[in-house]
């Protein structure tokens, strides 16, 4: 037809178990292909033909949204609540989000505002966070009801619109 793409795909094998599932991806700050799924975080490297997973310290969740940060780093949110940022040498700092410890406040999806802030969606307590690239963050509370906020987007007016 006419105005098809054309190009060519190539399938990259992961590096973990074959049922493991990737849920979002992002090209990075640094060029390069960053993605998460299940328990593992994952870039292409210096290699550009082999996936590897990068180590995580500690049990924190699921990998559930990535986002490349105003920063130059990788921002990834976990299903617990915990907040990573990874540069591009994989460093990676820790930022638990939580209210508590004892806590669950998934993360549900990332994107950088129209502010050049990380903004942050958490099902199950309806809130939004705004969080700054050194960790700092202000929760938002969400009207009762709000059915636990899951998708971002940044609408033609500027204004931060979620989905429910």
């Amino acid at each position: 037809p006419s105005g098809a793409a054309t190009g060519s795909a190539e399938n990259y094998p992961s590096p973990y178990h074959s049922n493991a599932e990737i849920t979002e991806g992002v090209v990075g700050p640094d060029g390069q292909a960053w993605m998460v799924g299940n328990n593992a975080l994952l870039t292409h490297g210096p290699n550009p033909y082999a996936m590897h997973t990068i180590p995580v310290d500690f049990d924190i969740g699921e990998f559930t949204a990535i986002v490349a940060g105003p920063d130059g780093n990788v921002w990834a949110g976990t299903s617990v609540g915990i907040l990573l940022r990874v540069t591009p040498t994989e460093q990676l700092t820790y930022y638990d989000l939580r209210a508590t410890a004892f806590s669950s406040e998934p993360i549900n999806d990332l994107l950088i505002g129209p502010d050049q802030m990380i903004w942050a969606s958490a099902a199950g307590v309806d809130v939004l966070y705004r969080i700054a690239t050194d960790g700092s963050y202000d929760r938002y509370f969400l009207p009762i009801g709000s059915q636990h906020p899951r998708d971002l987007a940044i609408g033609d007016d500027g204004r931060l619109w979620y989905a429910a």
